[in-house]
């Protein structure tokens, strides 16, 4: 496991280090191009980390319509996934009420949003978040979904990805949130990557009656990751071993409708 945890510690550098870089850098293009130089492997963190830098430029100045934010989107649309993972980043450090953006964020994608408040609150919130597994008083149905899901994800850092000690942590939960907290868990797994077989069939062993859930996340991960182009030997050995299918298959098995809300197609993919 001691590349997985070598694999979180390069992603947490990376995210200091472009969110420093993003709020020295005004213009975008001279942003994306200091982006750029970073070893493509986990690039998409770096664009994560700017993102949450243009929502709070916007938020320090109460544009709640997110001009800076939304001009870095349009400039980065393969890293879409990260970039509202990082809104969501910005949101949970000030503090804002989703309503005051939501407006500003195609509805496709504010579980993407919400994943983003929920790994921030897994990871500097963890008395509050993980230990009293309390949550933000204005979540609610499938809100609380994508909420879920990014505290599934900060559980496998904060488990160094370690299975037991992973499932000691799902386990005190309430078993409606174990679902969207075993999804998470998989997008963690697939993008960090690092584990060898024998962890891995352990894990899925462990996830139980929510492998599935399991196998969902990771093929979320393996398509935000064919999108930004870094699809990489840990990603196709996740998917031999969690999803039983290639790279090519589980994401052609994953195609969304136009319209198709972000749930249901999470739906869509859990059921084959």
């Amino acid at each position: 496991m001691q590349k997985a945890v070598a694999n979180m510690a390069l992603i947490q550098q990376l995210f200091q280090a472009s969110a420093i870089t993003a709020s020295e850098t005004a213009d975008d293009a001279s942003l994306i191009a200091l982006l750029e130089q970073n070893d493509k492997t986990f690039i998409s963190i770096a664009y994560e980390a700017s993102a949450m830098e243009r929502a709070l430029l916007d938020f320090n100045v109460n544009a709640f319509a997110l001009p800076h934010w939304q001009a870095f989107l349009h400039q980065a649309p393969e890293h879409s996934t990260q970039i509202h993972i990082g809104l969501g980043w910005a949101i949970a450090k000030r503090r804002i009420a989703l309503a005051q953006v939501e407006a500003a964020i195609e509805p496709q994608q504010v579980p993407r949003v919400l994943d983003g408040v929920g790994y921030c609150e897994g990871t500097f919130k963890q008395r509050i978040a993980v230990k009293e597994m309390k949550t933000p008083e204005w979540l609610n149905g499938n809100i609380h979904k994508g909420y879920d899901q990014g505290l599934g994800r900060s559980l496998w850092y904060t488990a160094k990805a370690e299975p037991e000690s992973l499932t000691s942590l799902i386990t005190p939960f309430a078993e409606e949130r174990k679902q969207d907290l075993w999804r998470g868990v998989g997008i963690a797994l697939a993008y960090v990557g690092g584990c060898d077989e024998e962890k891995l069939q352990q894990l899925k062993t462990l996830s139980g009656t929510f492998t599935a859930d399991l196998a969902v996340g990771v093929t979320l991960a393996t398509l935000s990751r064919k999108t930004a182009s870094t699809i990489n030997a840990d990603t196709e050995l996740t998917c031999q071993l969690i999803c039983n299918a290639d790279v090519e298959s589980v994401c052609a098995g994953a195609e969304k409708k136009a319209n198709e809300d972000y749930f249901e197609w999470v739906e869509h993919i859990k059921k084959g």
